[in-house]
């Protein structure tokens, strides 16, 4: 058994007869053989199954539920609650690859995955959250760079304010 705090991602071998387990704040997560993006927010943890399947548990959800790969489960650290869905989680663990790669996504969608990437705080306004299809990859420029290209490309523009947030307007 091991325990997370923040983000990782894991590659484990198939083993029926010793499966991994990982605490993640009140919730359990037994692997027998996968790959699967996990990550521990302040209110939620998020798992992306990339291949196989991944048991969860909590104290409300004792008995268990599968998520199979190309499904996404939320765990809410309020109620112990647990949802599934279907998710792009290919897209969801790309930066474990050292990437992060949008394909015609709106600008609220592209500061969320902006924000994971760099630690920050990215916010558009609300009358910006729908706008546009963006299409890049980033690797290792910085935050910078990027929003100059979407300022340039897209008509948006952007100020930092304080140390960890980027106002998008």
């Amino acid at each position: 058994t091991t325990e997370l705090r923040g983000r990782a991602y894991f590659s484990v071998a198939h083993d029926t007869e010793r499966p991994f387990y990982i605490d993640v704040d009140g919730l359990r997560v037994r692997v027998v053989g996968t790959a699967f993006d996990l990550d521990a927010r302040s209110d939620e943890v998020i798992l992306n199954v990339t291949e196989g399947k991944v048991c969860l548990s909590s104290e409300a959800v004792p008995d268990g539920i599968s998520v199979s790969a190309g499904r996404r489960a939320v765990f809410d650290k309020e109620d112990g609650g647990i949802s599934v869905s279907e998710a792009d989680v290919e897209t969801a663990a790309v930066w474990a690859s050292g990437k992060i790669t949008f394909d015609k996504d709106n600008l609220g969608t592209v500061c969320r995955g902006l924000s994971d990437w760099y630690g920050l705080n990215i916010i558009p306004s609300d009358r910006l959250m729908s706008k546009g299809s963006l299409s890049f990859t980033v690797t290792d420029e910085s935050v910078d760079v990027i929003l100059s290209i979407i300022s340039k490309t897209s008509g948006i523009s952007y100020r930092h304010e304080g140390n960890n947030t980027i106002i998008i307007y």
